[in-house]
């Protein structure tokens, strides 16, 4: 007898044994999904009651800058608080530099700060805000933000922040997962720092396996000056057009697109 644990199952492993049987391989991946989101609920709420007093959708901002590697000092959300609150000067220029692949932190921040002072924007959704409500506001910023790339206004943010901080803010706020509006709130692709690939890569891997229709290419030859918004509009249409192939099969198990999202990543993280 072996006294030799057994190295843990992996999804991909999991996934392998269940081909051919579509509805058991969608079920593990939104079981899984779930597991890492129920995880990440409990670690959102201890890491967003240590911020200083901002609102919600707010905290969900910042948070989503740290989650992105965009910022690694750990008086972040100290700093980035203030800046929504004062717009310091002294943190203006602290966090100018960002940590990753030479981001602009408070670009990010100043473009969702335009976004939320536009008047026809109501306020940031909070722990009592429904989900209608949060649809609502979604709706009008996506529009607010596009309005800021068209005028040249938007500056590090794009498809993966402006629907990250809304996927942060969903996990936090566990109240909202079973509402029928839930994939009304199109979630980000992409991954951490480390795997920025993670949902593609799960996304591959089922459309190999013909459960998901292959996304299109993201290069496509444009003039040099058009490049940028060309890019952030394309990330954007791709984004939804993801989420709505991750909300449909959610549908077949009576799951939701965010564990779907959150199995996918999983599944390509591996």
């Amino acid at each position: 007898m072996s006294l030799t644990a057994s190295p843990p199952r992996t999804l991909r492993s999991t996934i392998d044994d269940l081909k051919g049987d579509t509805t058991a391989i969608i079920e593990e991946i939104a079981r899984a999904g779930r597991e890492f989101d129920l995880e990440a609920h409990e670690r959102l709420c201890d890491a967003l009651s240590e911020y200083p007093p901002l609102g919600l959708f707010r905290k969900c901002i910042i948070e989503t800058a740290r989650w992105g590697g965009f910022v690694e000092d750990p008086s972040w959300p100290s700093g980035a608080s203030e800046f929504f609150i004062t717009e310091s000067p002294r943190i203006t220029e602290r966090y100018f530099s960002g940590f990753h692949r030479n981001s602009n932190p408070i670009d990010y921040l100043s473009t969702w700060r335009r976004i939320l002072d536009n008047p026809s924007i109501p306020e940031p959704p909070n722990e009592t805000t429904s989900l209608h409500e949060v649809v609502d506001f979604l709706g009008l910023a996506e529009a607010a933000l596009r309005n800021l790339d068209w005028e040249r206004q938007r500056s590090w943010l794009g498809a993966w922040t402006f629907y990250g901080a809304f996927k942060i803010f969903l996990l936090h706020e566990r109240r909202l997962w079973s509402e029928p509006l839930l994939n009304s709130i199109t979630m980000p692709m992409g991954g951490g720092k480390s795997h920025q690939s993670s949902f593609e890569g799960g996304w591959r891997y089922l459309a190999a396996l013909g459960i998901l229709k292959p996304l299109p290419p993201r290069e496509r030859k444009v003039p040099r000056e058009l490049q940028k918004t060309f890019r952030f509009r394309e990330e954007m249409a791709l984004t939804n057009q993801a989420h709505a192939g991750a909300a449909s099969i959610a549908a077949r198990v009576h799951s939701s697109a965010l564990h779907i999202n959150s199995g996918l990543y999983l599944l390509g993280s591996e």
